[in-house]
């Protein structure tokens, strides 16, 4: 009987470790066969540009028509949402080595032309914030900050090279972006100018919490549960039968499992690629949001007033406000503007704000693209290459007009 139990258990064994296996290879080899609604939703943003968007491809990235594939290949692997943890601002993107994308080990993109590491106290150097619209998801040369770097060298108005430092990152707002900022400073950087552009991600992320404070939530409740096991007798009792289950949640079985559970699930119901249904701000709501940004204004206001650095603060452009949705054919029907919407509403507040557009370090760049025809959006929100010089230019004539571009000497405390 024994002997029969255990042939039998050993039987077990090796059919959950083939279909573990087997599981695992299904996952390597029909990765969107096995795809969650997640992967679904990126492969379907990626194949809308080999595919229906393919003819605007080399115009909005620009790049040249034989290096759409190259770009793509690289751009598949690339993860716009992994981050590394970065102390006070939370987390930063990656360094990276590509033939069209590249960031700094420190945090920042880098521009069509590399800015060294740390700035170069014989140059101009300006440090840019912003969210993923400043970070860009096209090339390098195709960022703001970038075109900015270009237009600031090609001009020689600041009397020694430029290097603008591309501090965009995704989901980033201004409360982050403020962070960040201070971090910079504690570090004994010194930047001549400082910009931030803003609007978009303030407006989604509307209860003013960073993205990934559920994340950090959870880390410090489990870090409680550790303490209380480590100092407790009775705790020490209870074994971990989380970490029990979590090793079987992730096997290839399970996970395999999980994925036909949730395609059997979405028979008859909305597609998994069907943007969620959308909850306009309340007023109260949409007040918030302005007075935290324009909290954070005046705490980079104060700070760059004491160590002697100009700033610039814009309001940037977004799909909902002002803009004839029709002329967007990046918009997918399954995507929609996924809660950018809110962005709209608060720009439609702010744009007869008086106290911000009287503020000498406020630069309103939201009708930039009133009356246009133009595709000015890669994706939902996005900007193209064109957009990208367009707003470039836009803070480059009003740093101009300001007086903003032309210190001849390293500012100073």
């Amino acid at each position: 009987m024994i002997e029969t139990l255990a042939i039998l258990f050993t039987g077990l064994c090796a059919l959950f470790v083939a279909f573990n296996m087997a599981a695992a290879i299904a996952f390597r080899l029909f990765p969107r066969f096995v795809a969650t609604p997640q992967e679904r939703k990126r492969y379907s943003y990626i194949s809308r540009f080999e595919g229906e968007l393919a003819q605007y491809v080399p115009k909005w990235f620009a790049v040249e028509e034989n290096q759409t594939g190259a770009f793509f290949a690289e751009y598949a692997k690339h993860e716009l949402n992994i981050y590394e943890h970065e102390p006070f601002s939370e987390f930063r993107h990656p360094g990276r080595e590509g033939e069209f994308i590249n960031y700094a080990p420190q945090g920042y993109r880098h521009n069509r032309e590399k800015a060294p590491w740390p700035p170069a106290d014989d140059c101009f150097n300006v440090f840019f914030f912003g969210g993923s619209t400043t970070l860009a998801v096209g090339p390098d040369w195709t960022t703001i900050p970038s075109k900015l770097q270009d237009l600031m060298n090609a001009s020689g108005q600041s009397g020694r090279r430029v290097n603008v430092y591309n501090f965009g990152r995704g989901s980033f707002f201004s409360s982050m972006e403020i962070t960040l900022f201070q971090n910079l400073l504690r570090e004994g950087r010194r930047p001549d100018l400082v910009i931030f552009l803003d609007g978009i991600n303030d407006s989604y992320f509307f209860n003013g919490l960073p993205p990934t404070y559920g994340l950090f939530h959870q880390a410090v409740v489990e870090m409680n549960e550790e303490v209380a096991a480590e100092t407790r007798s009775r705790m020490r009792s209870r074994p971990k039968w989380n970490l029990f289950q979590k090793f079987f949640a992730t096997l290839p079985s399970s996970r395999l499992f999980d994925v036909i559970a949730s395609s059997i699930a979405q028979r008859g119901a909305a597609s998994p690629l069907t943007t969620a249904a959308y909850d306009p701000l309340t007023d109260d709501q949409k007040t918030e949001i302005i007075e935290r940004y324009k909290t954070n204004m005046g705490i980079a206001e104060s700070i760059c007033a004491k160590f002697g650095m100009p700033l610039l603060f814009a309001w940037q452009p977004t799909p909902s406000y002002g803009y004839d949705l029709s002329n967007h054919v990046a918009l997918a029907s399954h995507f929609g503007l996924q809660g950018h919407e809110r962005s709209g509403e608060v720009t439609q507040v702010l744009a007869s704000h008086a106290p911000l557009h009287d503020n000498k370090n406020f630069l309103w760049l939201a009708d930039l693209q009133d009356q246009s025809t133009d595709a000015l959006y890669v994706d939902t929100v996005h900007y193209t290459d064109a957009f990208c010089a367009t707003i470039a230019q836009s803070i480059f004539d009003a740093l101009g007009d300001r007086g903003l571009t032309s210190t001849d000497t390293k500012t100073s405390e």
